[in-house]
């Protein structure tokens, strides 16, 4: 009879992907004055750079950050940066951010948000 295998991450991988994942969190909320407000894609590039179907296998964790600042995060307006007119009238404090981007889906739908704002989401 075969080992069954364990697909789940062990508490030692879980905590490194997730402080490598809060690393790159802050380092997002201290470069995100200096990156351009408005997404640089077009609609449909991000879909076309990223496979079709999902992976059979999981892919390496390095793979996926680096898909991350490569292909998602040229896609994203960065609606919380002082300088945006896309996001609520006032700053809010670094504490009442919503981490990374769990807001911002929202403000993309709200009322006077264009595809401009979000290509992807047009």
């Amino acid at each position: 009879m075969e080992p069954k295998k364990d697909y789940h991450m062990t508490p030692e991988a879980f905590r490194l992907y997730g402080r490598a994942l809060v690393d790159w969190i802050a380092d997002y909320y201290e470069r995100v004055e200096d990156l351009p407000v408005l997404s640089r894609v077009k609609p449909g590039e991000i879909r076309e750079r990223l496979p079709k179907d999902p992976p059979e296998q999981g892919e390496p964790f390095e793979k996926i950050m680096k898909d991350l600042d490569e292909v998602i995060l040229p896609g994203i307006t960065q609606a919380w940066v002082s300088r945006a007119c896309c996001g609520p009238p006032a700053r809010p404090a670094p504490s009442s951010k919503p981490m990374c981007w769990t807001g911002w889906p929202t403000c993309w739908r709200c009322p006077g948000s264009s595809g401009r704002m979000a290509p992807e989401a047009a």
